[in-house]
């Protein structure tokens, strides 16, 4: 768990800055964005960092990510992509 709250120490600000400035799509958003909103798929910084951590262990199965969290396969290729630029 020490490894996992390292990472996340350094990961929750990059994905905030990404984040205000980036659609998920990877266009720039022409206002910022201060906070996530209240339906994201993916809600908060940890969440957002165990997708990534178990979609670089499981990368040619994009649909074991989908099923895991509850989400189609486009919408964890659009994510995986948008997490990976922050």
């Amino acid at each position: 768990m020490a490894e996992f709250d390292e990472l996340l120490t350094n990961f929750s600000p990059a994905w905030e800055r990404h984040h205000r400035w980036h659609t998920l799509e990877g266009r720039r958003r022409q206002f910022p964005a201060y906070r996530e909103r209240p339906n994201a798929v993916l809600a908060g910084s940890e969440v957002k960092l165990f997708f990534l951590l178990t979609y670089f262990k499981n990368n040619s199965l994009q649909q074991h990510q989908a099923a895991s969290f509850g989400i189609s396969q486009a919408h964890v290729s659009q994510l995986s992509t948008a997490l990976l630029g922050a």
